[in-house]
């Protein structure tokens, strides 16, 4: 079994944060437009996970300067595409 190398890593992290950046793009471009998003995303995935999501992770996860944007974890992302998808006014895809 091969390890991979650092420079392999490093391109399988950038393909996927482009993959995340490219699905939280709508999100992101609707967040700067509209005040008070970031606080409604964070208190709507306090309700869904029951963990306190806090304004500031919402708004590392959705900053409009990709190269200061943090990239989410699986779940949260997956939840932030829901969310978004919702206070956007377009059906989340099933």
């Amino acid at each position: 079994m091969k390890t991979k190398t650092k420079k392999q890593k490093a391109v399988e992290v950038s393909e996927a944060k482009k993959r995340s950046d490219a699905a939280l793009k709508p999100l992101v471009l609707f967040a700067q437009k509209n005040p008070g998003t970031i606080t409604r995303i964070a208190e709507g995935l306090t309700r869904l996970t029951g963990q306190t999501q806090y304004r500031q992770n919402v708004g590392e996860w959705l900053h409009p300067d990709p190269a200061r944007r943090v990239e989410p974890k699986l779940g949260i992302g997956l939840l932030l595409i829901d969310l978004g998808e919702k206070y956007r006014g377009k059906k989340a895809k099933p």
